[in-house]
């Protein structure tokens, strides 16, 4: 399940998953979180 981390002047969402070192994913302008669904468990 994610959440919104609010920063000064941005308010974004992200999403915790697996274990180990954090990886960050960024998607393109009209993208969402969706768009790494397929790849999502093997990187966890």
């Amino acid at each position: 399940m994610g959440e919104y981390a609010d920063l000064p002047g941005v308010r974004t969402w992200y999403e915790t998953e697996g274990a180990g070192d954090p990886l960050v994913l960024l998607h393109g302008g009209f993208c969402t979180n969706d768009t790494w669904g397929a790849q999502r468990a093997d990187l966890a």
